[in-house]
Order: C-alpha cells, then sequence, then structure tokens
C-alpha cells in the first residue's frame, strides 16, 4: 500500500482507498493510468499493425505465385491443345486424300484367260512343231518371214507361206507342208495344197497367245 494525495483537498490517503476520508472525493477514477502499460498498448498495437501488414504482404506475394503458376499451366494446356489440333487435322487430311486417291483409282480387272478346245490346242501344236522344222531347214533362218499358215480338218496337214533368202541372199515367196503324222516337211505340190486345197486359216495372234499361255 502506497499513500498519494487527494486530487481535492490535498491530503494523504491509501492508494487504496475508494474515496478520500476527509473530503469523499471518489480516488478509483483518478488513479493514473501506468506509463508501462500505455506502452505496452502501444507496443501491441504496434505490433499487431505490424503482423496484418506482414500478413497482406504474404497473401499478395501468394496470390502472385499462384496466378503465375495458373498461368503457366494454362498456357502449356494451350500448346498441346494446338498441337493436336493440328496433328488431328493433318490425319484427317492424309485419310481424306487416301480416301480420294482410292475412290479415284481406275479399277482394274484381270482379263480371263482364254481357254482353247482339244482341237485348237491340236492345231497350235501342229503348226508350231511345223515351223520349229522349216526354219531350221533354211539357208539363212534370220531372214525368215511368215506370210500365213493355213490347216486341214484333221491336222494333219499344216500349210506356210513365206519369204526368205536363199544361198545367194535373193529373197524368194516359198510354200512348205508340214505332215503331222510323219512329222516331216514336204515342198512339192506345196503351193497348190496351200492356195487351193487348205481351206482354214490360222490366226497368228492366236497362236502366239497360245503360245505366251503355255
Amino acid at each position: 500500500m502506497a499513500l498519494i494525495n487527494c486530487p481535492e483537498c490535498g491530503r494523504q490517503i491509501s492508494d487504496l482507498a475508494v474515496s478520500c476520508p476527509h473530503c469523499g472525493y471518489p480516488i478509483s477514477n483518478t488513479k493514473p493510468v501506468s506509463k508501462t502499460s500505455l506502452e505496452g498498448s502501444s507496443s501491441l498495437s504496434e505490433s499487431t499493425n505490424t503482423l496484418t501488414q506482414q500478413n497482406i504482404e504474404d497473401a499478395r506475394k501468394n496470390k502472385r505465385i499462384l496466378l503465375g503458376i495458373g498461368g503457366f499451366i494454362l498456357f502449356i494446356v494451350l500448346i498441346f491443345g494446338i498441337a493436336n489440333s493440328s496433328d488431328n487435322s493433318q490425319k484427317k487430311t492424309n485419310s481424306q486424300a487416301k480416301t480420294t486417291v482410292a475412290e479415284t483409282a481406275p479399277q482394274t480387272t484381270a482379263t480371263p484367260k482364254k481357254t482353247y478346245t482339244e482341237k485348237e490346242k491340236e492345231e497350235f501344236l501342229a503348226v508350231g512343231r511345223g515351223l520349229k522344222q522349216l526354219k531350221s531347214s533354211l539357208k539363212n533362218p534370220r531372214s525368215f518371214i511368215l506370210e500365213g499358215v493355213k490347216i486341214d480338218d484333221d491336222a494333219e496337214i499344216v500349210g506356210y507361206k513365206f519369204y526368205a533368202t536363199n544361198g545367194f541372199g535373193a529373197e524368194l515367196l516359198g510354200y512348205m507342208l508340214y505332215f503331222t503324222e510323219t512329222d516331216s516337211l514336204s515342198d512339192q505340190t506345196a503351193d497348190y495344197m496351200y492356195e487351193s486345197v487348205l481351206d482354214k486359216t490360222i490366226d497368228m495372234n492366236e497362236y502366239n497367245e497360245f503360245v505366251e499361255s503355255l
């Protein structure tokens, strides 16, 4: 307990007194405020203000960081989106081009292989055997030029009309008969047989096609 002066009468009284016992002045309302308390309050207020300002700055800094990260992620997403869109567009274009080429490409169908009757085969084979012997019998086989081929209905005689050079180099028209039963050649009456007796002409284009099909 300490003694203090009454603000009203000036006499000393206890600092615990509710009122001055001399003049009745209320003492509890006049107690001086401690300077330490005021300084502590001020320091607390300043500290609180400092913390609040720091929190605000930290919040702003965190917000800027989050915005930066979000912007970077958005940029990456846009880049990948554009790349995927371009790739899909290119694939679609290539697919359409392939479809167009496939649609416009000419449709080719294989030509069916020609079939021959047994008689046609027999005739063509006879022509081939006689032709081989005829070329071998010439003086200059390279000069051989076939003019025409005829055959009888039974494919027993084949007649050939041709041009070839003789041993003196002169080009001559010749006739030759091939007998299938004896597998032999003869030029006797060959011109007559070819022009007057043999009545079936062999199409040499068909003959060549037959040879190629073998």
